[in-house]
């Protein structure tokens, strides 16, 4: 899924949120700045320590950041985001892209739009991102994904940035930064079963229920407050609850 974010300058980060981001989206972690009419970007962090030393000298520029969980292409540093579409202008993307990547699997769906659809408009014109046309065949295509761009002006621009939500002047691609809708402890029964990731990795799923999706009542019953469900419906939309499969660390002995 991953979680794409735009930080204006001057405002500071949250940097509750970029841990819990990076905990949730742990397959690799970058960050573009505009500063001194450049775009600088840094990536291929796989510690959250490490991305918060190289990002807290910049946290009053105007950057995007990128935590991802890889759907595909290779987990390294290459596949990690932001990519540079031009020397001058970056983007970062949360989604899963409908495209044919069977040409070079070990790179990313994000990767091949950017070689092959984003440099091509972007050497035809450098403001492609902002054309109402363009953006508006852009968005249609990459339906179900966001798109952040950064150029080294400070210019700016989200492809379907209603899809995500704004809080405390900063914009987030999805909830995946959240420490709410998550339980304390494991509950030992048959409908809630851990499923690992993958081999060695200490994240699991919570699979709250058989068919991956409560109601409301459910949800209600499980614990969660109306304020929780209320903010999370309101940020990421009615169909937020079926997404209640989030990724969370737990202890070797609650698995």
């Amino acid at each position: 899924m991953c979680l794409a974010i735009y930080k204006p300058s001057k405002v500071q980060p949250d940097w509750d949120a970029l841990e819990e981001g990076f905990r949730c989206n742990s397959h690799g972690a970058g960050f573009a700045v505009a500063a001194g009419g450049s775009i600088h970007i840094h990536k291929g962090f796989f510690r959250f320590e490490e991305f918060a030393a190289a990002y807290r000298q910049f946290a009053d520029k105007q950057s995007l950041v990128h935590f991802r969980l890889a759907t595909h292409g290779s987990r390294d540093a290459s596949m990690c985001h932001p990519f540079p579409v031009t020397p001058e202008i970056a983007m970062i993307h949360n989604g899963i892209l409908p495209i044919d990547t069977s040409d070079d699997k070990d790179k990313s769906d994000t990767w091949h739009y950017v070689e092959y659809v984003l440099k091509p408009l972007a050497e035809r014109d450098r403001d492609f991102y902002s054309d109402n046309s363009i953006r508006f065949l852009g968005e249609s295509a990459i339906s179900g994904s966001k798109f952040a761009f950064l150029r080294a002006d400070g210019d700016w621009c989200i492809w379907n940035d209603s899809d995500g939500h704004w809080r405390d002047d900063i914009w987030y691609s999805n909830g995946s930064y959240k420490k709410t809708l998550a339980f304390e402890t494991w509950p030992k029964d048959e409908d809630r079963i851990p499923l690992i990731c993958e081999p060695g990795e200490s994240m699991v799923y919570d699979r709250l229920s058989k068919t991956d999706q409560w109601d409301y009542e459910d949800c209600l019953e499980a614990g969660f407050s109306t304020e929780e469900l209320d903010e999370w419906i309101a940020n990421d939309g009615p169909s937020a609850l079926k997404y209640l499969v989030r990724m969370h660390k737990y202890d070797e002995e609650n698995i």
